[in-house]
């Protein structure tokens, strides 16, 4: 017997068990069509009360204006959980938790605004997750309790996420550097709507990491060397076109994975002196996009290039250092007529450049002007594909180098 407020409707965890289902949704209602799992919030408030506890294979809460768990309150997604969704499909304004014994599962918000929507974690309240666990609020997440996530996937989305040792009055999705050092997701996705800051020494790891945010933050980050470390980094921006950023604070980020993809979208990486983006196989473009960092850019990799098609443009406020090269790294038949421009005050070219019957374009607009240092490879060859009793042929692409108030200068 707990009080409740008027107009709530209590549920018992108990009861709640008892159904036996793989899945459960409250706050909601879902229904499939052709592009997923439509969820349509129904409730306006979904609270998990003090000391209340559910495990389930999964359990989804959804509510448009909050969801809540009190002081001793846990949810836990334990268990085989196939549900079969490919991307949880939800409309306006609101919040979503999901944990989930299963695997990853998107989430699609159309026609918000960010006006509500919110999640609140009390201090002593936990999250835990096997499988995959989802925290998507529009107006904000206030986080305060234990997130347990090893080995499993992290998705977050928010107005604006925090890494590292954040001021207490920083707005947004904070994680302090301790619980970034023992957080454990094997996938993590930070979906920061308005930005995510780095403060500080930040170290963020995980096999398979994407941020999706229109800008990239340093933030206070004066002498220290920010880290981040995957096999897969992606980094993109599936919503609105990048705003302004931090000022370079004299900083260093330092990006280190087995494929960096710069993904869709417009995105800016601020606040730093100078970004690293070091990649032991393949640095490519994905889809159509732009990155702009605000300082020096590194960019190393065995091959650079881009997927099949894929439009990428890379501008840099300082100069720009192009490294590595390694011949025994091959990209994917597919990646054919990319379009790959990079642009700074001056670059130096020593890498390799494979963009296969596509356009390469290095441009810049300082007076060190643009240098292809001996052993260096720009390739936009054209290729010939079989496929079964046929051959294809793409004919070569174009490499465009210029310096407008310095030298093109190539060396060997």
């Amino acid at each position: 017997g707990t009080e409740t407020e008027a107009g709530a409707v209590p549920i018992g965890a108990d009861a709640l068990a008892a159904l036996g289902a793989e899945s459960i949704l409250l706050g909601g209602r879902r229904s499939e069509n052709a592009e997923g799992t439509l969820l349509e919030t129904v409730s306006g408030e979904v609270r998990l009360a003090e000391g209340v506890e559910l495990e389930l294979p999964e359990l989804l809460l959804i509510a448009r204006d909050r969801i809540a768990l009190d002081d001793g309150a846990r949810i836990a997604g334990l268990g085989d959980a196939s549900s079969g969704d490919r991307v949880f499909l939800v409309n306006g304004d609101g919040a979503l938790v999901r944990v989930s014994g299963g695997g990853f599962v998107d989430v699609e918000r159309r026609n918000a605004t960010g006006a509500r929507g919110t999640i609140e974690v009390a201090e002593g309240a936990a999250v835990e997750a096997a499988g995959a666990m989802a925290l998507d609020a529009e107006a904000g997440i206030r986080f305060d309790g234990e997130l347990r996530v090893d080995d499993a996937s992290l998705l977050v989305g928010a107005p604006r996420i925090n890494l590292g040792d954040a001021p207490a009055e920083a707005e947004g999705f904070s994680v302090d550097a301790a619980t970034l050092a023992v957080l454990n997701a094997a996938e993590l996705r930070l979906r920061g709507r308005q930005g995510i800051d780095l403060y500080g020494d930040v170290r963020l790891g995980a096999d398979t990491l994407v941020l999706d945010t229109p800008v990239l933050s340093g933030r206070g980050n004066t002498g220290d060397v920010t880290r981040i470390e995957a096999r897969q980094f992606v980094l993109g921006n599936a919503g609105a076109g990048a705003g302004p950023g931090a000022a370079v604070s004299g900083g260093r980020l330092e990006v280190a994975a087995e494929d960096i993809r710069l993904g869709s979208g417009q995105y800016l990486i601020d606040g730093f002196d100078e970004v690293a983006l070091n990649a032991g196989r393949t640095l490519l473009g994905r889809d159509e996009g732009q990155l702009h960092v605000a300082g020096d850019l590194e960019l190393s990799a065995g091959a650079i290039g881009g997927e099949r098609g894929a439009t990428t443009r890379i501008v840099a406020g300082g100069e720009v250092a192009i490294a590595g090269g390694d011949a025994g790294v091959a990209l994917d038949e597919t990646a054919i007529g990319a379009s790959l421009a990079i642009e700074g005050a001056g670059i130096h070219h020593s890498g390799r450049i494979v963009t296969p019957a596509g356009i390469v374009s290095l441009s810049a607009g300082g007076e060190r002007g643009v240098t292809v240092a001996d052993g260096a490879l720009i390739d936009a060859a054209g290729v010939v594909r079989q496929f079964d009793t046929a051959q294809a042929f793409a004919p070569g692409g174009a490499v465009v180098l210029n310096a407008e108030l310095g030298d093109v200068l190539v060396e060997g």
